[in-house]
């Protein structure tokens, strides 16, 4: 008897971790990411992006900077963003050591690229630099 051809219908899709405290923001991402083969989990502020990174141990975590913090409304603008310590935390994790963190922030400023990148950031973007699309065409790229 001949053997059957196994046709496989569904392809895995890889976990993305979106730290966004803008709902719309984190919204257009989760539809923009989920239309291709990533899978989004998504966290507003420092304590749920640590959860769930240790729940989920995505492939890729999208971070913004300026995050609240548990039971804060609107980031702390005062002193180092928030988001650092959420990246220190992820790449010193054992699980974190391979995770892609791509940083997604406002903060265009040198002092805050060089920071990011000096903690283990993979890439550096400014928001009103990149669309969504050419975002996840990107990451979409590194995947592979």
């Amino acid at each position: 008897m001949p053997k059957k051809k196994v046709i496989k219908t569904k392809t895995r899709k890889k976990p993305i971790l979106i730290v966004e405290d803008e709902p719309i923001i984190a919204s257009m991402y989760v539809k923009a990411f989920e239309m291709r083969p990533f899978k989004a989990f998504v966290a507003s502020n420092f304590e749920e992006g640590m959860t769930i990174f240790e729940k989920v141990y995505p492939t890729f975590v999208l971070l913004d900077l300026l995050l609240p913090q548990k039971g804060q409304v609107e980031p702390d603008y005062v002193g180092e963003p928030v988001g650092f310590t959420l990246l220190r935390n992820i790449r010193q994790h054992p699980e974190g050591k391979d995770t892609t963190i791509i940083v997604l922030t406002n903060l265009a400023e040198d002092i805050h690229k060089k920071q990011a990148i000096n903690l283990g950031a993979d890439l550096y973007l400014v928001k009103s630099e990149i669309e969504p699309g050419q975002l996840v065409k990107r990451i979409d790229a590194l995947s592979r």
